[in-house]
């Protein structure tokens, strides 16, 4: 049997550039904006992501998931009626946003070696920078001040960078200690979200330990429980899927660490953290509980509600207007239900469970990619979010039915006729074998 090259296991240039370009944008440029008018917004990663997506399906680098494809008509279809029929409150602008966003889960790359380890190793390497980047942000800050480790908050104009976003976090109520946030992220708790994938992909593959050490670190100076979430959910399953030593051995690493730093990095401020579900004015609660309220107050009072939702962008002006007696917030599956009404959530979130779990190169990361969607914030409409997603696990994906190329037959078209398929010739010695036979 011939071995495999080392070259053939890696993507073709224009697949590997691409991916590359699109992770770093979606790390480094999360917090960029680029400003379409004082009120409005574009997050410069999803124009960045948004390019390369453009790159790729022109360099005929991306094929269509057709079963995909069918779904999401059927989803947007439903969804459209919500719209129509709440026409009066509904946001056109944030409906066709989220169109422009989830067509890019309809394709598939086509030519596939390489490229899921490759998008996989770059993200490591970016994440392992900014974990480091925030460490040294948050020690820091006790020598030079907490303004001159948030250079872009402190140095760039403001319209600039994304708004409502609560990036710059004390450790406690009156606290002269911020929380690290990498940086580059929008908030400490998507500084702590995107360290726990890099840990869950970590184990994946080499489980090199002073990488996981460095992202464990990273995490608790972050102050987030979401992150430290995603690796409580994920890592027993990668545990009792792999039955590898190598792995314990790691998690048993990453809580060690944590025991011994916790009284230097006053982990108490994390670890308190844990009873804030009962307390209705806390972000726990907020996060995780008030979506249920929300779901019992707007969605299910009203039959018209239930089927088409208050439309869409309704839930900003809920949580805005609406005298609530607790703290609320909009997690993705919540914000469809409210916004659209239960069908459409069972069929879009149908479209986007089939878009990242068919033909998956890995289910353990799909599951968390998932979850990390669903649940650990508002990412309906988070474009920068979504090229990661699709740059991680979807465009990857191999199902069956991707096989038609995008314009493929409108290339056809194109092609010159010197470069069409022709019967060949048959060489010399071939008529000679054939006459003396």
């Amino acid at each position: 049997m011939r071995l495999r090259s080392r070259r053939s296991l890696s993507p073709d240039s224009v697949t590997a550039s691409c991916l590359a370009v699109m992770i770093g944008a979606c790390i480094f440029l999360q917090r960029m904006a680029v400003p379409l008018s004082e009120t409005a917004q574009v997050p410069a990663a999803f124009v960045v992501g948004y390019g390369v997506f453009l790159i790729l399906l022109f360099r005929s680098r991306l094929v269509i998931d057709t079963s995909v494809t069918a779904l999401f008509f059927v989803a947007m279809s439903v969804m459209t009626v919500s719209v129509v029929v709440s026409d009066a409150t509904s946001s056109l602008s944030s409906f066709t946003y989220l169109l422009s966003i989830y067509v890019l889960y309809l394709f598939r790359l086509k030519y596939a070696r390489g490229a899921f380890q490759y998008a996989l190793n770059i993200f490591l390497k970016l994440m392992l920078f900014c974990a480091l980047l925030g460490i040294a942000q948050f020690l820091l800050q006790f020598v030079v001040g907490w303004e001159t480790v948030f250079p872009l908050d402190t140095y760039l104009p403001s319209n600039f960078l994304l708004v409502n976003y609560n990036t710059i976090i004390p450790l406690e109520y009156e606290s002269e200690v911020m929380k690290a946030n990498g940086v580059f992220f929008l908030e400490p708790s998507f500084f702590s979200q995107f360290l726990g994938l890099a840990v869950l992909i970590e184990t994946f593959g080499k489980r090199r330990p002073i990488r996981l050490a460095i992202y464990g670190v990273a995490i608790m100076m972050s102050y987030s429980g979401t992150g430290l979430m995603l690796v409580a959910l994920f890592l027993p399953w990668i545990i009792l899927k792999r039955g590898n030593a190598g792995v314990l051995i790691a998690g048993a690493a990453i809580a060690l660490v944590v025991a011994l730093a916790g009284g230097a990095l006053d982990l108490s401020a994390l670890t308190n953290r844990v009873g804030e579900f009962g307390s209705t004015e806390s972000s726990g609660f907020a996060r995780f509980i008030s979506p249920y309220l929300l779901m019992r107050d707007f969605v299910i009072q009203s039959p018209s509600a239930l089927l088409f939702g208050l439309g869409s962008g309704a839930i900003d002006k809920v949580m805005a207007d609406a005298f609530l007696p607790y703290l609320a917030h909009d997690p993705t599956w919540i914000k469809v239900a409210l916004e659209y009404g239960v069908p459409a959530l069972a069929l879009f979130m149908s479209f986007v469970a089939m878009a990242i779990f068919h033909g998956t190169r890995n289910k353990v990361l799909s599951w968390a990619v998932f979850c990390f969607y669903l649940f650990l914030g508002g990412y309906l409409l988070n474009g920068a979010l979504h090229c990661l997603f699709v740059a991680l696990t979807a465009w990857h994906n191999r199902p069956v039915y991707a096989r038609r190329t995008a314009f493929a037959r409108h290339r056809r078209r194109l092609q010159p006729i010197h470069r069409r398929a022709v019967r060949r010739p048959a060489s010399l010695s071939t008529d000679i074998r054939r006459a003396s036979a």
